[in-house]
């Protein structure tokens, strides 16, 4: 997911046209905006969850993103 392009992952078609819309790479920081506040980032994607509130949480979904990802 980091450094990918937002809403590019082949093979996966179900992006909103809003995440679709999006220009730029994933980064920590803005995937740690994303998933703290999803329709705040990205208004009318299909993220269909409020968000995590917590800093540390998603700091570790990010990590666990960022060990787990392979360059593209």
């Amino acid at each position: 997911v980091l450094g990918r392009s937002m809403g590019s992952a082949s093979g996966f078609d179900d992006y909103s046209p809003a995440m679709r819309a999006q220009r730029g790479a994933w980064t920590r920081e803005r995937l740690d905006r994303f998933l703290q506040d999803p329709q705040g980032v990205v208004p009318g994607t299909n993220m269909a969850f409020a968000g995590i509130v917590d800093a540390r949480q998603r700091a570790a979904i990010i990590d666990y993103l960022s060990k787990s990802a392979s360059p593209r």
